[in-house]
């Protein structure tokens, strides 16, 4: 069994090179070198998963992707999102994550209350259940469950 202290590392390893990733992609300022070029970061930050992926102790927190950070701008418009809208956003996200690790080493998190600026908590869920639609019922029980479990310590019978 690995220390408590690897996974958690794993994590806010994780944690840190998405955040980095997400703030070149979404920069607002037009002074921004990374202003417009949403595919070209995202390339760069599909790259940097995949070799975080390479690391066996590493897991991936799928979440957080409503905050204005993340340059989807659903704060500006006039209705908010439904979850087939987040979803078709989030998706190339989602999709790379569960592609690199695996849904044995991905969970799905809310970054509520801060994501609440692009949709509803409610909505929000729906948008990930949406975009796992296609995979089998054990990676889905991985992705909104048992992965943070086992990553987290939980007893399945306290949650």
């Amino acid at each position: 069994m690995r220390p408590a202290v690897d996974r958690h590392a794993a994590l806010e390893a994780n944690t840190h090179a998405a955040e980095r990733s997400a703030r070149l992609a979404t920069r607002r300022n037009t002074k921004s070198r990374y202003a417009g070029k949403r595919d070209e970061v995202f390339a760069d930050w599909r790259t940097q998963i995949r070799a975080l992926a390479s690391c066996p102790n590493a897991h991936v927190k799928l979440g957080g992707m409503g905050m204005r950070m993340f340059g989807f701008d659903f704060h500006q418009h006039a209705l908010p999102p439904d979850s087939e809208q987040l979803a078709t956003a989030w998706r190339p996200y989602v999709e790379t994550c569960i592609e690199a690790f695996g849904a044995n080493r991905a969970m799905f998190e809310s970054n509520f209350p801060v994501d609440k600026v692009s949709s509803s908590y409610v909505v929000l869920w729906n948008a990930f259940k949406r975009s796992t639609s296609d995979l089998s019922a054990a990676e889905r029980r991985d992705l909104f469950r048992e992965t943070a479990q086992r990553v987290y310590g939980l007893r399945p019978e306290a949650c």
